[in-house]
């Protein structure tokens, strides 16, 4: 397959882009066309080595803090809109980026398209919990939403945890502020009822608290609100991380016993860094376009690039299109 990247979008753009790409590429052997300001990126494919790479250079970039839609009708010679514009004539597999997530939907809306029958795009996180992986759905590309938009991502989402995560019948949960039927506002319980009625395995309302304990597979919500959960799960974790380094630094006394712990801490983080999962699906788009978190390091672009392997080869889009048609 070829995988196309956009090397100039995320904070750490384009070095970690091109550093993840090297590790990918060596581990996968996966062909790779980087998009972007050639100047750029041609040193840097040179300093890391990378052989089986094609530069197409473009002469624009969209920015992080760009309006999107803007952004994308005004540059489309920027890495981002020559991407999904490839994308949608078969000259890649698969599209991966870190830059501007309102652009990116934006983009992947309008040149790669939707799957046919799909009314959004969804993003669709992969969050970590104590007893596997979840995946939210929505995550910020559909702020304003009705009932049948979430039934949809639901159907979505099934698709993606059976597929890419083998699992056999995943639990759809609808997020709510309670675990009780009725619970939430009416566009909130005309989804229960939607959900409820569809041959799923809905297991109803899930309030967020009850995500890290694996209360469900699929956890689905409009972007809105999806995009509040996720941004305050990144924050209670990297508040976490600080405390917990302030305390193994306290005295000499914590400092050995950090020492001692040194294998356990780092498997516990690894266990719930969102790096490990690489990015976001974008679920409904006509192709595989995977959102990478807009800070992501080196291995966390690599992972973004496995998961675009992953969901290419497993057929998610193939599969969702014979379950819309149907």
């Amino acid at each position: 397959m070829n995988i196309l990247i956009d090397c100039m979008g995320g904070d750490n753009a384009p070095e970690a882009v091109v550093a993840g790409v090297k590790k990918a590429s060596k581990e996968f052997g996966e062909k790779i066309t980087l998009l972007g300001l050639e100047q750029k990126i041609s040193p840097l494919v040179r300093k890391y080595g990378i052989e089986n790479a094609e530069i197409i250079n473009t002469s624009d970039n969209i920015s992080a803090g760009e309006n999107a839609l803007h952004a994308i009708k005004s540059k489309r010679d920027s890495s981002m809109v020559v991407g999904l514009s490839m994308l949608r004539q078969g000259k890649g597999d698969a599209f991966v980026s870190a830059g501007n997530t309102g652009a990116l939907i934006g983009a992947a809306t309008l040149f790669a398209r939707r799957i046919k029958g799909v009314k959004r795009i969804a993003l669709s996180p992969i969050m970590p919990t104590k007893h596997g992986a979840t995946i939210l759905i929505d995550a910020g590309a559909n702020v304003d939403y009705n009932p049948e938009f979430l039934a949809q991502f639901a159907i979505m989402g099934e698709v993606y945890m059976k597929k890419v995560h083998d699992v056999a019948e995943p639990r759809i949960g609808l997020l709510n502020v309670g675990s009780e039927d009725g619970k939430g506002h009416a566009a909130a319980r005309e989804t229960f009822a939607l959900l409820k009625n569809m041959p799923i395995n809905f297991v109803g309302n899930i309030e967020a608290r009850d995500l890290a304990e694996h209360a469900c597979d699929v956890l689905v919500t409009d972007g809105f609100t999806g995009n509040v959960l996720l941004k305050t799960l990144e924050g209670v974790a990297s508040m976490m991380n600080f405390y917990l380094k302030q305390a193994i630094n306290l005295n000499p006394s914590t400092k050995f016993a950090g020492i001692l712990l040194k294998d356990a801490l780092t498997e516990m983080q690894a266990r719930v860094d969102y790096s490990q999962y690489g990015g976001a699906p974008v679920l409904g788009a006509n192709g595989t376009v995977i959102k990478a978190h807009g800070s992501s390091s080196p291995e966390a672009f690599y992972h973004a690039i496995r998961q675009a392997i992953a969901f290419h080869k497993t057929g998610v889009n193939a599969e969702i299109s014979r379950v819309f048609a149907s």
